[in-house]
């Protein structure tokens, strides 16, 4: 039984959040009104297409698995059993004080595992960062899906394509996912070896276009290069003029 649940401001702002596909985000608030007062729920991506998209041709599989690895649901297994456990669920939530009790175990009763129901199949025990450290050519054992995100070679690509941009020192959680992200929308470092010889054809990008009112001149990194709403500017060359 569907359930009434707050929407705070917050959640159009949350930065991983804004990473995943628009359908996704819907997704992940449409599940809110499907768990118990505990955030769980049975793992039956068939049902919660019908609950939730009953008319729109997605892959609720596809998009479960999408916030599982971005940490905002537990998808696991108890009793042979599937299960969702909403992440911090109670801490946006204040179920109403008659609703039922859950009675789907926690993720730590009866020796519950968590699962991996999407394309990735290396490990049943599946980490969103332990993931990209696997060798680039996992790939392969993917089903219909993009190999791994090789991080190490589309940065060297960055340091020789633009040697006078800021260099990558820190590579970390948010850069990860970022990069992840642009990977699985762009598979080939062919692809991105051109995209990085176009910022090079930029001079606003590169540093080399004359400052304004005495600022000094913009120069992107990796990181501004890789948020979403930048990288699709640069493709669309809008600041190449």
């Amino acid at each position: 039984m569907a359930r009434a649940r707050n929407l705070k401001p917050s959640f159009f702002k949350n930065e991983q959040l804004v990473e995943l596909d628009f359908w996704v985000r819907l997704l992940f608030a449409g599940l809110w009104t499907l768990a118990d007062r505990e955030g769980r729920l049975e793992d039956r991506p068939k049902k919660i297409k019908m609950e939730l998209f009953p008319a729109d041709d997605v892959d609720v599989n596809h998009g479960l698995q999408r916030l599982h690895d971005s940490g905002f649901i537990l998808r696991y297994e108890a009793g042979g059993s599937k299960y969702i456990q909403i992440v911090k669920f109670l801490e946006h939530q204040n179920p109403h004080v008659k609703e039922a009790p859950s009675i789907i175990p926690t993720p730590c009763e009866h020796s519950a595992n968590t699962i991996s129901t999407g394309p990735i199949t290396p490990s049943l025990n599946p980490d969103p960062e332990s993931l990209d450290q696997l060798p680039t050519d996992v790939g392969s054992v993917r089903h219909g899906g993009p190999p791994d995100c090789p991080h190490e070679e589309i940065i060297k690509l960055y340091h020789e394509i633009l040697p006078t941009l800021p260099r990558v020192e820190v590579w970390n959680d948010t850069r990860r996912k970022l990069l992840r992200q642009r990977w699985r929308e762009n598979p080939s470092l062919e692809s991105w070896e051109g995209y990085f010889r176009h910022v090079a054809e930029s001079r606003f990008l590169t540093g080399k276009a004359p400052p304004r009112n005495g600022s000094p001149p913009f120069i992107a990194d990796l990181e501004w290069l890789i948020r979403p709403q930048n990288f699709a500017k640069v493709v669309e060359g809008k600041y190449h003029r």
